[in-house]
C-alpha cells in the first residue's frame, strides 16, 4: 500500500511505508517543520503514523501535509547525499587537519 492521508478533527495522520523512508528522515522531515506543527510519531508493523497538527490557529489543510511530503523527499535525498559523500568529506577533514598540523610546525 502506498503513503496515506486522512484529515479529522484538524489534524492530518499520514502513513508512511517503512520500507521506503527510515525513522533518520522521518524524524528529520518533522524537525525541520516543527516551527508551524506539533507531530506525533507513532508505528505499526509496516507503516509510520505521523500526526500533523498545526501550531497556529486553523485546520490542516491538504497543502499542509503536501508540503510535508515534499520536506519528506527533501530529508531523504539530504540524507542519501550526506551518505555518499561521507567518505570524501572525511579525507576533506583529514587533510586539512594534517596540513594545519605541517604548517604549525614550519612556523
Amino acid at each position: 500500500m502506498k503513503t496515506s492521508f486522512d484529515i479529522k478533527d484538524g489534524e492530518a495522520i499520514v502513513r508512511i511505508n517503512k520500507n521506503i523512508y527510515s525513522k533518520e528522515i522521518i524524524v528529520q522531515t518533522t524537525y525541520v517543520l516543527l516551527n508551524k506543527y506539533y507531530f506525533l510519531i507513532d508505528c505499526d508493523k509496516d507503516y509510520w503514523i505521523v500526526s500533523i497538527r498545526p501550531k497556529e490557529g486553523d485546520d490542516i489543510s491538504q497543502k499542509s501535509v503536501y508540503r510535508f511530503f515534499d520536506e519528506l523527499i527533501e530529508s531523504s535525498s539530504y540524507l542519501d547525499q550526506m551518505k555518499n559523500t561521507s567518505e570524501i568529506r572525511q579525507m576533506i577533514l583529514e587533510r586539512a587537519i594534517l596540513t594545519q598540523g605541517v604548517s604549525e610546525r614550519h612556523e
